[in-house]
């Protein structure tokens, strides 16, 4: 399956084995960082952002472990908002997790920076992986796109389920 993720709006979709819970993703956040692009930032810079992005991808999918799912929601990004309601993201969540099952564990796979997708707006773009367990859904890659907005925090642009 080809890891192009561009989607515009919400979709919950059963095909090919994958479950996409999407908002609005940047393809596999595009591209890659180069190498030119990863030297204009500073070690310290990078690590910084790495951090920031993995905290805020690991509290955003232990959120839908508790269930905060309208909470999800407002902290998520902006362009997500635009794509669903409050109340649809939270009312499709009930649905889909109920069906899921508790989380039975999580761990983090990959985590790449992306610069300036094409069809979103300019800025630092992270996607992060998880291998995760659900209680009827074992084994499975969690993915989230993460963007880092004007005030330099990290939100969850996109989430997906692949198996």
């Amino acid at each position: 399956m080809s890891h192009s993720w561009i989607r515009i709006a919400l979709m919950a979709l059963a095909m090919g084995g994958n479950l996409f819970l999407y908002g609005a993703a940047p393809a596999a956040a595009s591209r890659t960082a180069t190498q030119n692009e990863a030297s204009e930032q500073s070690d310290d810079t990078q690590n910084a952002s790495l951090i920031a992005s993995a905290s805020a991808a690991k509290n955003y999918v232990d959120a839908l472990d508790r269930g905060e799912y309208a909470q999800s929601w407002s902290g998520s990004d902006p362009i997500f908002q635009k794509t669903i309601s409050q109340e649809e993201w939270k009312n499709y969540l009930e649905r889909v997790r109920k069906q899921l099952g508790k989380t039975v564990s999580r761990k983090m796979k990959h985590q790449g920076q992306a610069w300036n997708p094409k069809g979103l707006p300019e800025g630092a773009y992270m996607v992060v992986s998880y291998d995760t367990s659900f209680q009827n859904l074992p084994n499975i890659e969690e993915l989230i796109t993460l963007r880092q907005g004007p005030d330099q925090k990290w939100r969850v642009l996109t989430y997906e389920i692949k198996q």
